[in-house]
């Protein structure tokens, strides 16, 4: 049985309602919430706390793909954390200026990116279904997109039943 947030979680909530515009990868969570050079139990403790604790809505957790192992908390109803989370992605230090510059997505794809999240947000389950079947379809991943058709015919079954 939960006894509420852990440290973590109460510290993690603290900097994502402090700073709406940010975003860190777990090495960089470790670094503000234990200090000093993070070790194993502490990146392990940090990702189980993202990825079981409940955030702000358009708060999102996404595993980077230039780095092992490495997650990156974001905001992705917000513009500058979207770009700051961009940064992450391509391994690079959005702290620096320089980097920051050079390897942030452009402000106009960040908005772009900002309005999907809210669009995403918004959807009904069925739209977020037909959404991921486009995405399969430009994938070419038929299986995966016939398998979500049926998910989605299944719902619209029971929502239509419902309204009878």
């Amino acid at each position: 049985m939960s006894r509420g947030p852990g440290h973590v979680q109460q510290k993690v909530a603290a900097l994502v309602a402090a700073n709406p515009d940010d975003a860190w990868t777990t090495t960089k969570l470790c670094e503000l919430i234990y200090g000093g050079q993070p070790e194993k139990k502490h990146r392990v403790a940090v990702i189980r706390a993202l990825l079981t604790m409940e955030l702000p809505d358009l708060w999102w957790v996404q595993p980077l793909e230039c780095q092992g192992s490495e997650y990156c908390l974001y905001n992705a109803g917000s513009t500058r954390s979207t770009q700051v989370w961009s940064v992450y992605s391509r391994g690079r230090n959005p702290t620096d200026p320089a980097e920051f510059k050079e390897w942030a997505m452009g402000a106009e794809d960040a908005a772009e990116k900002v309005r999907e999240a809210v669009d995403w947000q918004k959807a009904t389950p069925v739209q977020r279904l037909d959404v991921q079947i486009k995405a399969a379809l430009m994938y070419g991943d038929r299986d995966h997109a016939a398998e979500l058709r049926r998910e989605r015919d299944k719902l619209l079954a029971t929502e239509k039943r419902a309204r009878r």
